[in-house]
């Protein structure tokens, strides 16, 4: 249900912070820059606010907030790398790269355990390590008919009261999907 414009361009990352509810996203200015800038957004009229830039070189895929408040950030830039982005400023610092094979797609989330779940273009459920950004395997994904085509997903979030990863899912369609993170099943919604 469309609630208004953000007034952002590409604003495809977004999370709530899990003790204030305030809505995050990253975006770019829509001055022709390109500038990509941490925002936060009104649920109530749609509104993006700018925090500032987040300054990193690539393209921020997606963004996860970890219990404690920390926001998390997926860095397309240089092959794909963890980073975390400062809510005062809106500066991205990079923790290290996830040194493996990152495309479209690139979602994180946390889960209720600060365990950061990560995949991408139908590669395996990875975690990404919150020091140095490296990936470790975890599962295989499993993708149900008619989302096999080059599936990848755009962004997760774990509903922390149920356990469910949900995820964006592009394969032949847009899809809101589940991912069982123990067997690696994916089950559209």
């Amino acid at each position: 249900t469309p609630i208004g414009p953000i007034g952002f361009e590409r604003v495809g990352a977004i999370d709530s912070h899990p003790s204030t509810g305030v809505l995050y996203g990253v975006g770019e200015r829509s001055d022709g820059s390109n500038t990509p800038v941490l925002i936060t957004i009104d649920p109530q009229t749609g509104a993006g606010s700018e925090v500032g830039p987040v300054g990193l070189p690539g393209p921020v895929s997606d963004i996860s907030f970890r219990s404690d408040g920390v926001l998390f950030a997926f860095d397309r830039g240089g092959g794909g790398n963890v980073a975390t982005i400062d809510l005062a400023t809106g500066q991205g610092t990079r923790l290290g790269p996830i040194g493996m094979s990152s495309g479209g797609g690139n979602a994180i989330a946390f889960d209720a355990q600060d365990t950061l779940f990560y995949s991408t273009n139908a590669s395996p459920l990875n975690t990404l390590d919150q020091q140095t950004g490296a990936g470790t395997f975890v599962s295989d994904l499993f993708f149900p008919p008619p989302a096999t085509s080059s599936p990848r997903f755009n962004g997760f979030d774990y509903n922390l009261a149920t356990g469910v990863l949900f995820g964006s899912l592009n394969a032949n369609g847009r899809y809101l999907a589940t991912v069982d993170t123990a067997t690696g099943n994916v089950a559209l919604i």
